[in-house]
């Protein structure tokens, strides 16, 4: 028998060993990598659910362009539904203005829409904020405080209160909104939850109805809700949230007393006053004060936008402070915007 082959058989066992080893070694590495895909894509990671649903309400299917025609008989019995049939209907009124824009005129006073974009920290628009712009008869701009200075009574701080927020809802629509599940955020007015009798929501869940809505598309967010009882407060989240409305809450300045009771009532999402933003910006002291307030708050489970992102510097500074967005309420944000892929994320993801 030659050398070569006496010697290839002298190491064939040492061979067939490595292999066997190299082998082995791929069918850990391939499974090992099978596990973190299929934990990557497949498992999702863990977070608190919303606290208005357990599961994700499905996206609303595309909403068909409303005609001028659909439009305007709907208007008109919205403004028969405000009148009351106490003869009101003059003083509190909506309109189709000729650019096909909805207004609404309250005792001798104009009503406008206008919207802010609520940004994610990925810099994609999650939602849109709705405010009110007042002006006089000649044109002249007022606070959006003055048409709640006309009413005079409980009942008519309720319906002025539906009325500004259902302007907001038409415009929107109007927009078009097209099925689109960015949520627009309405303010409501502490005075309308002083004033109202009960049943928190029933009535603006019947308007949305009308309107081709549902509560899931709205975020009520509680404005200057210090000026009310924590009873108070307690009936109105409780009520509203279980018609299936979103919760945010206004927090102006920086009282760490009224940080806590507005995180007691475990809304879903904290816009913090263009103020914070402003302290922060000129000094380092407020900067570490805002950083441990939103860090309080997300310990909480409560989502983060700071207002008042007017510049890049102020947005980069937002976002190293912990925020989970920011709000420029200086530019006014058309609501027919491309799609974000946020659609069927929870309102506490968006």
């Amino acid at each position: 028998m030659s050398m070569s082959i006496l010697l290839t058989l002298y190491l064939l066992p040492s061979v067939l060993v490595v292999l066997w080893a190299e082998r082995r070694a791929r069918l850990r590495e391939s499974a090992a990598a099978a596990v973190r895909t299929t934990r990557e894509a497949g498992t999702p990671a863990v977070h608190r659910l919303p606290r208005q649903a357990a599961i994700p309400a499905p996206a609303p299917a595309p909403a068909p362009a409303m005609t001028t025609e659909t439009l305007g008989r709907l208007v008109d019995g919205l403004n028969a539904y405000f009148s009351g049939g106490d003869g009101a209907g003059d003083e509190a009124r909506l309109a189709i203005e000729s650019d096909g824009s909805i207004r609404a005129r309250y005792r001798g006073l104009q009503l406008h829409s206008r919207y802010a974009a609520l940004h994610a920290r990925s810099g994609v628009v999650s939602g849109r904020q709705a405010g009110v712009q007042v002006f006089t008869a000649r044109g002249e701009a007022v606070s959006s405080w003055m048409p709640y200075a006309r009413t005079l009574d409980k009942d008519q701080v309720v319906r002025l209160d539906r009325l500004i927020r259902t302007l907001h809802v038409l415009n929107a629509t109007h927009t078009p909104w097209n099925g689109r599940t960015l949520p627009l955020w309405l303010p409501v007015h502490p005075l309308h939850l002083r004033s109202l009798p009960g049943a928190f929501g029933a009535a603006f869940a019947d308007i949305l109805q009308r309107c081709g809505r549902t509560p899931a598309d709205i975020v009520l967010e509680f404005t200057d809700a210090d000026r009310l009882p924590a009873e108070r407060l307690t009936a109105a989240i409780e009520g509203f949230r279980s018609r299936g409305f979103g919760i945010a809450c206004l927090l102006r300045g920086d009282d760490p007393d009224w940080l806590k009771r507005i995180l007691a009532l475990a809304p879903d999402a904290l816009r913090l006053g263009p103020a914070h933003l402003e302290a922060a910006t000129g000094s380092h002291h407020e900067r570490r004060r805002l950083a441990a307030r939103i860090t309080q708050a997300r310990q909480a489970g409560v989502k983060v936008w700071l207002s008042g992102a007017s510049t890049s510097d102020r947005i980069d500074l937002a976002m190293a402070l912990g925020a989970d967005g920011w709000l420029d309420e200086a530019v006014s944000a058309d609501l027919a915007l491309p799609d974000t892929g946020t659609a069927g994320l929870p309102l506490a993801a968006r």
